[in-house]
């Protein structure tokens, strides 16, 4: 019986020809005779043979000369909710031989290159949308060439929607993220196409498709249930193919109609038990025992159907359980995890599922039909059992991204692990989207992020269902995740680069009186923390650093009052937690302000507190990224073990996250460090491994920065001639600095394509200073000539780096350029006095101290004078140093004039040997307060 059993869930109860259908078939068939582009969605109940639908329209069309057809691009599985997959699947199943989506191939690879390493929001937007346009116009290409294009979209009522509050402030249909969006953008402008696209019913859904697509003639088709006659028809069909199958009365056919409504899946299943018990009466006696009074009876074969299944004999026992409950399906390691026994026992178990004819095979795993999933959620109360099996589940998920080797296969077990979390414990699986979309968004993984984003809503579209609802009862907090996701949503518009839109969003949602948003309302010290730093973010950007301090400063307060309890879960972040969490991005934020302004003293302790909130291995992505920026402070102030060992974790980090232009980054800041301890050889090294890879990603700012930093390195090997030693001839000085001339050169060209001042401003500043060491070499070979040159070159970049600097407002900037115009115009004009070129020297000693002037303006009023107090020494302050050099230069000019006083008239320039010592020790104060030991005084005065 049991072997009987089994063979009759296999039987072939599907038929060559599909039944009935006859108007949907014409209007596919007149849809694909006609030239315009065209789009039909046909919606129904679960069950009713939408899928099958379009399988007959694969069947029947793929074969014909001219046609070509995507694959079914099934919305039930996450991936396809990334449409960026949906591109990629379209291309590979329209062109098998790639013929004409090379390029969009290449672009696609590009993009997920760089992605999974780590790249530039803006870098990252850029490739997408050479990506997508190439999409566009390889499809074109092969539309022009072809009858007609089809593609066929299942489960479309599974686009899933935000909350309406979310929608309506978020200005997400601006984002082609979502596949809604996708649809609307990217599909309707295909040519020569029809779109198939098959669902339930949902409103919503074919309101926007019908708006998308409204310039395709578009049309919905409601696919009904068989009718008495197709029902007869069938079920004769079905049973025609077994020669031992029982024979039907007029009645029986009622029967069977009156039963399942003529929906194609039930009448399916019924005939499975028909073959089971090959006699209809003992069928028709089993669901008259679960005939009640007021139950219809479709409802009785809904209970029979269910508790058939689950008791009915399968490969091996409790198989069935577990395939009701894996909506990401079964595949053999789940299986053998659940029902132990050998990797071979597994795969012969799968080999015998895939015979039974509800279950389906995608991706190499096995589903049930949906309809059966809907059937099981509505009649199983046993919320306890449900959630024992939920936990076995859950664990293996768990166990299966602990041991993942790499951080995107850890990546891939997210999605179905926050499935079965969201089931087993809603509000862990809630606080895991929000620690996980957060990283997603924070590290550009947009695929990631939206896979997860669809798992979540699809939760909360379900949680209305009464089942669902009932079972999970009071265990979720709908306005809180409400907040969380809108705070989401001014991440995801500022990781693309789209900062005025995350600044207009996230003003729209502080000014929002909704319940679950109102500002002066709610009481969540998180909600409020995040989005103003989200907030932040953006805006430092949209302004280039200005007004945004002052919503750190609020977001700091909120939760410096906030006293959050820890929670008992290590699996996820708890609200203490989360607060470290954001204090930590706050202070790295506030940390890379005060370095921007020059205010080391107040980057350095802000950049420490950022590591210490960061220490949870939880947040190892967001510390590497300030152990960075803290050991480049910190090397600047003479502690080169602490510097070298920040910057060791921080790769490490990154390699293990495998996230490769991260590691550039970090390289490129580890250059400067090496070059500050005075090794440019291994500086080197490090700076040209992280322009490789920048060249590989194609990275152009992390590029420019590498160039930059490569300029420096060239520059600190150009200046070793110095030292006479015997490798390092001047002959070698000059082939470094011309070395040195050209990248910096190149990175200005590549940064004035960019939109970021700094970037422009560190390269001509950087030629500036080259061309000012190149001089003294030249004047070192007593060639007058090329010193005069280079002097002119430093003069001129500096002068238009302070363009730069003063247009962008970019206060610490304009000082250090000042001084740096200050030094080139002192070196020329006593380059004039020694060659008795007395106009020359007059007009550059006068520009000379007219910039030390305008650097004295610049220079905060608290750094004019200081208490000289020991214990405030070396404070790695750059003003300090800034000052420092004003009164140097004075005090060696003051000394070369008296030195040179034979030469012509000097008396109205010169001074007392008194003043000039003083400006001397006044320096030599400015510098102690500095640090003395400090790598970046010896580079400065070098």
């Amino acid at each position: 019986m049991m072997a009987n059993a089994f063979e009759s869930l296999t039987y072939p109860i599907r038929l060559k020809n599909i039944i009935g259908r006859i108007p949907e078939n014409r209007l596919v068939d007149a849809a694909i005779r006609d030239k315009g582009p065209k789009a039909i969605y046909f919606y129904g109940e679960g069950g009713v043979g939408k899928t099958r639908l379009l399988e007959d329209v694969i069947e029947k069309h793929s074969c014909e000369k001219g046609i070509r057809m995507s694959s079914i691009i099934d919305l039930y599985h996450p991936d396809f909710h990334d449409y960026n997959n949906v591109q990629l699947e379209i291309a590979q199943s329209i062109d098998k031989e790639t013929r004409f989506f090379q390029l969009y191939k290449q672009r696609h690879e590009e993009y997920k290159f760089a992605q999974q390493v780590g790249g530039e929001s803006k870098s990252l937007a850029r490739l997408a949308e050479k990506r997508d346009w190439q999409f566009l116009k390889d499809y074109q290409a092969l539309a022009e060439r072809v009858e007609r294009i089809i593609l066929l979209f299942d489960t479309t009522e599974l686009i899933e929607y935000d909350h309406d509050v979310i929608q309506e402030l978020c200005q997400i249909d601006s984002q082609m993220l979502a596949i809604i969006n996708w649809l609307s953008s990217q599909a309707a402008q295909l040519n020569n196409t029809v779109i198939l696209l098959a669902g339930r019913r949902q409103t919503r859904v074919e309101a926007d498709l019908e708006k998308s697509f409204q310039a395709w003639n578009f049309e919905r088709c409601e696919l009904k249930n068989f009718s008495p006659e197709e029902t007869e028809k069938y079920v004769f069909q079905v049973l025609s193919q077994n020669p031992k199958a029982p024979r039907l009365t007029k009645e029986n056919y009622g029967e069977i109609y009156r039963r399942t409504g003529g929906r194609p899946i039930r009448l399916a299943l019924l005939l499975l038990f028909l073959m089971e018990q090959s006699s209809f009466d003992k069928v028709l006696l089993k669901l008259r025992s679960y005939d009640r009074v007021g139950a219809s009876p479709e409802g009785s074969l809904e209970s029979y159907i269910i508790e058939r299944l689950q008791d009915f004999p399968d490969p091996s026992d409790n198989v069935m359980k577990f395939l009701f409950l894996a909506r990401k399906g079964m595949d053999r390691e789940l299986l053998m995890c659940l029902l132990g026994g050998t990797d071979v026992e597994a795969e012969r178990i799968i080999e015998e599922l895939k015979k039974i004819i509800y279950i389906k095979t995608r991706f190499n795993n096995l589903y049930l039909h949906d309809d059966l999933y809907d059937l099981f959620d509505r009649s199983n109360k046993d919320f306890t059992r449900l959630s024992r099996d939920f936990r076995t589940l859950v664990e293996y998920y768990r166990d299966l991204e602990a041991k993942a080797s790499t951080f995107r296969l850890k990546l891939e077990a997210h999605i179905p692990r926050l499935y079965y979390e969201l089931q087993f414990s809603p509000e862990m699986g809630c606080n895991l989207y929000e620690e996980w979309a957060s990283e997603a968004i924070y590290l550009h993984l947009n695929d990631t992020d939206m896979r997860l984003r669809d798992e979540m809503l699809r939760f909360m579209h379900r949680y209305e269902s009464e089942n669902l609802s009932e079972r999970i009862a009071g265990q979720l907090e709908v306005d809180k995740i409400i907040r969380a996701e809108a705070v989401h949503w001014v991440e995801r518009h500022a990781a693309l680069g789209q900062y005025v839109k995350a600044c207009e969003v996230a003003e729209s949602i502080r000014t929002c009186t909704d319940p679950s948003l109102c500002w002066e309302k709610v009481d969540d010290p998180l909600y409020k923390s995040r989005l103003l730093l989200a907030w932040a973010e953006a805006e430092h950007y949209r302004t280039k650093g200005e007004n945004s301090d002052d919503k750190l400063d609020q977001a700091l307060d909120i939760l410096q009052n906030f006293n959050p309890q820890p929670g008992s879960e290590s699996l996820v972040l708890d609200e203490a937690g989360w607060k470290s969490r954001i204090l930590g991005l706050i202070y790295n934020r506030k940390g890379y302000i005060s370095r921007v302004n020059g205010i080391y003293s107040e980057a350095i302790p802000l950049y420490k507190m950022a590591n210490k909130e960061l220490m949870d291995s939880r947040h190892s992505y967001l510390r590497a990224q300030v152990l960075t920026n803290l050991a480049f402070l910190i090397s600047q102030t003479g502690d080169p073990i602490a510097a070298n060992t920040h910057i060791q974790d921080a790769l490490e980090i990154w390699n293990n996250m495998q996230m490769n232009y991260r590691e550039a980054l970090t390289r490129t800041a580890f250059s400067l460090i090496l070059c500050d301890q005075d090794l440019p050889m291994a500086a080197m090294g490090e700076v040209e491994y992280a322009k490789k890879i920048f060249e590989e990603h194609k990275e152009d700012r992390g590029l420019v920065m590498s160039m930059i930093a490569m300029g420096l390195v060239y520059r600190k090997l150009g200046n070793m001639w110095k030292k006479h030693l015997s490798s390092h001839t001047r002959e070698g000085a000059s082939n470094d600095l011309n070395s040195g001339e050209q990248i910096l050169l190149s990175a200005y060209e590549k940064a004035v394509t960019m939109q970021e001042p700094l970037l422009k401003w560190e390269a001509l500043n950087e030629l500036g200073s080259l061309y000012c060491d190149w001089a003294w070499l030249s004047r070192a070979e007593m060639n007058e000539s090329d010193a005069l040159k280079y002097y002119n070159h430093s003069i001129n970049h500096q002068i238009h780096a302070l363009a730069i600097c003063e247009e962008a407002k970019m206060k610490f900037q304009i000082a250090d350029t000042l001084d740096d115009l200050a030094q080139a115009y002192g070196d020329r004009c006593f380059l004039h006095l020694e060659n008795n070129r007395g106009k020359g020297f007059e007009e550059d000693h006068d520009k000379a101290y007219g910039y030390l002037r305008r650097v004295e303006e610049e220079v905060p009023a608290s750094f004019q004078k200081f208490d000289q107090d020991p214990s405030l020494s070396e404070s790695g302050e750059p003003y300090w140093l800034i000052m420092g050099k004003i009164n140097l230069w004075r005090g060696i000019w003051s000394f070369r004039l008296l030195e040179q006083e034979h030469k012509m008239d000097l008396e109205k320039y010169q001074g007392s040997i008194e003043k000039a010592t003083r400006f001397l020790l006044t320096a030599q104060a400015y510098f102690t307060r500095y640090g003395i030991n400090s790598p970046a005084l010896e580079r400065s005065l070098g």
